[in-house]
């Protein structure tokens, strides 16, 4: 049996994927695809490069030259430069779901504690249920806008929340819905944004 990794900031992590998988311009592949992609970006040079990742400036070139790379840290070097690429397209990445989902919302699936809070007893009493359900594009687009300003996870989980209970329980009155309702510990979450 193996053990399942659980990401610290679910929500986050779910709608990178997602936008990731709606995202159709391509990647950089390589390494040097990659190292030029980060100079470009962040203005850099080569010397900034290697003082940036930690290496002398042949190690630099030897990643930009064609051939397999001599240098011995060649996978982290790589784990770094894939992690900075992710981090300097992630806004133009989610811009472009944001687009999307400004159309047809994104729908959700996850598995959580989620329910009214004041019923015991009741039959949508807060449980653990197992949610698909289609967010409406306004409440999916303001998720998306604060993930993509930095918005932190608990934020993230609010904005959820809210767009959970519009979709999934349909109340009169909105404004109630931050003391009236509960979304507690996700188990999982999986955001589509091809719906």
């Amino acid at each position: 049996m193996t053990e399942k990794t659980v990401s610290v900031q679910p929500i986050a992590h779910a709608l990178d994927e997602a936008a990731r998988a709606v995202y159709k311009l391509p990647w950089p592949r390589g390494d040097r695809a990659r190292i030029r992609y980060v100079m470009r970006y962040r203005h850099m040079t080569l010397p900034d490069v290697a003082d940036w990742l930690s290496m002398p400036l042949s190690g630099v070139t030897d990643h930009l030259m064609p051939g397999p790379c001599s240098h011995a840290r060649e996978c982290t070097v790589g784990a770094r430069l894939r992690a900075e690429v992710l981090r300097l397209g992630r806004p133009a990445m989610l811009d472009h779901a944001r687009i999307g989902a400004v159309t047809t919302g994104m729908m959700v699936h996850t598995r959580a504690r989620f329910g009214y809070r004041n019923v015991p007893g009741g039959r949508d009493e807060a449980r653990v249920r197992l949610i698909t359900q289609l967010v409406r594009p306004d409440e999916a687009c303001a998720l998306l806008g604060a993930h993509r300003d930095g918005a932190p996870e608990n934020e993230l989980h609010q904005l959820l929340q809210r767009g959970l209970v519009v979709a999934y329980f349909r109340p009169d009155n909105t404004d109630s819905i931050d003391w009236m309702f509960d979304l507690g510990e996700l188990d999982f979450i999986d955001v589509d944004l091809t719906a």
